[in-house]
C-alpha cells in the first residue's frame, strides 16, 4: 500500500482514532484526579574516599563507598532511626542514589506535603552521617592483606594469559587477531597489577584507606507540588490513545472487506464494465424522484446514454436491475433510470417485483393496492396494474399486496405472459428485483430478462457479496451490461466508456 492509502483509511476511520484517543485522555485525566498531590525534594552528601593517589583506583574505591552507603540508607536501622528521631510510624518514598560523574549521593523524598518530605530527607542524611559512618569503618578499609589476595588473583591470571600465548605462538599458521587480543589482556592486567603494587606499599605506610561522608546541602520544603503532572500525562495518553486509533483504524480496516473507494470497485468487478456514477444523493430523495436542478440528474443522463448505446448494438428491451445486498439504492437508480429513459423520448414501464418491501410507487406518489401480486394470482388485469405516472412516457406496475409465496409467482408463466404484454407497449421495460443474495425472488426473474445491471453502493457492498453474486451469476445465466456504483466518490474523474467502443462485448453479442 501507498501512504496515501494508510492515509485515507485514517481519514475513512477518524471517529476511531479520535474517539481512542478521547478516551484514552479522559482515562488518564481521572487517574491522575485520584491521584493525591506530592511534593519533592532532595538533600546531597560528599562521599571523599582517601588513601588512595590513583585517579583510576580512587575512582573505583569511590563506587564502592558510594554503593555501600547507598545501601546502608536502605537498610532497617537507618529507617528504624530516622522513624524514631522523626515520631513517625512510616517513612514516605525516598531514594539515595550517586549523581554520575561526581562525588555526591543524592536523598530524594516524595512525600504528601513539602515539609515532611524536606524533614525526612534532612533525618536520613543526618543518621547516615552517624549509623552509616560507623557501619562502613570496617568495610571500606582495603589492608595490606586485601591487596595481597588481589596480587595473587592477578598473578594466576597472567600465567594462564602467558600459557594461552605459548600456544598460539608455536601454532602454524599463527593467529595474528587472537595473538593481538590476548596481548592487549596480558597489558591490562600488567597495568592493575603494578597499581596494585604501588599500592601495596603504600597501604604499609598508612596501614588503612578511609572515607570520610558529609552533608553539602540539606534538603527545603519545596514551594510547589511535584505530581500529578496533569497537562503532561494528559498529553501522553492522548498520544498513545491516537497511536492505538490509528493501529485499530488499521485493523478495522483489514478486518472490513467493504469497497471504499473506486479503485476497489474497479479491482472487485474485474473485467465488468463501470456504466455509470451516482454521487451521493440526499435524503429528500430517498423516495421522490430528482429534481431537474439537481446534479445528480447528470449522472442518469451519462448513465442513459451509455445503456442507450449497449440497446444499439444488442438487443435489449428487459433490463433486470438488481444488487448483491439490501440497502445499496438498487431502487433509487431503478426510478431516475427510468425517468431518464423517459425524458429523452424513450416508453418505458418500470416493474415493481419487490413485492416483499416495495418502494417504487413512493417515487411517482401512486397507490399500492393493486399491482404485479395481483396479476400474477389472476386477480388483476393488465390495465388495472399499468399505472400512469406524472412523467411522461413513463408507467408503473407497482408490487401491490405481499403474497405468501414471491419467489413462484415471479417464475410462473404469468410473469412471462405480463412482460411479453408490457414489451408490445413500450420500448424498454426495467425490472427492480429484491437484493440477489437476500431471497430467490431475482433469480426467478433470470429467464425472463435479456440483461441485467448490477448496483453496487461505496462504503457499502463487500467484496464478498460482489464475488458471490458473479459466483452464482455467470454469463450463461444472466448477462452482465455492467455494474452502477452508488455514493461514488466526488472528484474522482473518470470517463464512461461505452460498449459500442469495446470489441470485445461487441464480439460477444455477434
Amino acid at each position: 500500500m501507498k501512504p496515501i492509502d494508510y492515509i485515507q483509511i485514517i481519514l475513512r476511520r477518524l471517529w476511531v482514532v479520535v474517539l481512542t484517543a478521547v478516551i484514552a485522555a479522559a482515562i488518564v485525566a481521572f487517574g491522575s484526579l485520584k491521584t493525591p498531590v506530592t511534593y519533592t525534594t532532595s538533600a546531597l552528601l560528599r562521599v571523599q574516599p582517601s588513601g588512595a593517589d590513583s585517579v583510576n583506583y580512587g575512582q573505583y574505591q569511590y563506587d564502592k563507598v558510594a554503593n555501600s552507603f547507598a545501601n546502608i540508607a536502605q537498610t532497617k536501622p537507618v529507617i528504624d532511626q530516622v522513624k524514631a528521631n522523626l515520631g513517625i510510624d512510616e517513612l514516605p518514598d525516598y531514594t539515595i542514589e550517586a549523581i554520575a560523574q561526581t562525588d555526591l549521593l543524592e536523598i530524594a523524598v516524595v512525600a504528601l506535603d513539602p515539609e515532611t518530605a524536606a524533614a525526612v530527607a534532612n533525618e536520613i542524611a543526618m543518621v547516615l552521617l552517624d549509623v552509616g559512618q560507623e557501619a562502613y569503618t570496617t568495610s571500606a578499609r582495603l589492608t595490606q592483606e586485601d591487596i595481597e589476595k588481589e596480587l595473587e588473583q592477578i598473578e594466576g591470571v597472567l600465567e594462564e594469559l602467558e600459557s594461552q600465548r605459548n600456544d598460539l605462538v608455536v601454532q602454524v599458521p599463527i593467529d595474528e587477531d587472537a595473538l593481538n587480543e590476548l596481548q592487549r589482556e596480558i597489558s591490562t592486567q600488567e597495568q592493575t597489577y603494578n597499581e596494585l603494587v604501588r599500592l601495596s606499599a603504600q597501604a604499609r605506610v598508612s596501614e588503612v584507606v578511609e572515607s570520610q561522608l558529609s552533608i553539602v546541602s540539606f534538603a527545603s520544603p519545596p514551594p510547589e507540588p511535584t505530581g500529578p503532572k496533569m497537562g503532561l500525562t494528559v498529553a501522553l495518553g492522548a498520544v498513545v490513545g491516537l497511536l492505538g486509533g490509528v493501529f485499530l483504524a488499521l485493523l478495522f480496516e483489514t478486518l472490513d472487506d467493504r469497497l471504499y473507494t473506486y479503485q476497489a470497485i474497479c479491482s472487485a468487478v474485474g473485467d465488468r464494465e463501470i456504466v455509470g456514477r451516482i454521487p451521493a444523493i440526499g435524503l429528500r430523495y430517498t423516495r421522490k424522484l430528482l429534481g431537474h436542478d439537481q446534479s445528480e440528474v447528470e449522472a442518469f443522463g451519462h448513465l442513459r446514454s451509455n445503456i442507450a448505446a449497449i440497446s444499439e448494438i444488442t438487443n435489449l428491451d428487459r433490463l433486470l436491475i438488481t444488487s448483491g445486498i439490501p440497502d445499496e439504492q438498487k431502487t433509487i437508480v431503478s426510478a431516475n433510470l427510468g425517468a431518464a429513459f423517459a425524458h429523452a423520448g424513450k416508453r418505458v414501464v418500470l416493474v415493481d417485483a419487490d413485492m416483499r418491501e416495495p418502494q417504487l410507487h413512493k417515487f411517482f406518489e401512486l397507490e399500492n393496492e393493486v399491482g404485479l401480486s395481483e396479476y400474477l394470482q389472476g386477480t388483476a388485469g393488465l390495465q388495472e396494474v399499468v399505472k400512469e405516472t406524472p412523467v411522461n412516457n413513463l408507467r408503473l406496475v407497482p408490487a401491490g399486496s405481499r403474497p405468501a409465496t414471491p419467489a413462484e409467482l415471479l417464475a410462473s408463466p404469468a410473469m412471462a405472459e405480463l412482460l411479453d404484454s408490457l414489451q408490445q407497449m413500450v420500448d424498454i421495460v426495467f425490472i427492480d428485483s429484491p437484493a440477489y443474495l437476500l431471497v430467490a425472488d431475482a433469480a426467478s426473474l433470470l429467464p425472463f430478462v435479456n440483461a441485467g445491471l448490477l448496483i453496487v453502493r461505496r462504503k457499502r457492498t463487500s467484496r464478498k457479496a460482489l464475488d458471490a453474486v458473479f459466483e452464482q451469476l455467470t454469463p450463461d445465466k444472466l448477462r452482465w451490461i455492467g455494474v452502477v456504483i452508488t455514493d461514488a466518490e466526488q472528484g474522482y474523474v473518470r470517463g464512461y466508456r461505452h460498449y459500442y467502443r469495446n470489441k470485445k462485448v461487441s464480439g460477444a453479442q455477434g
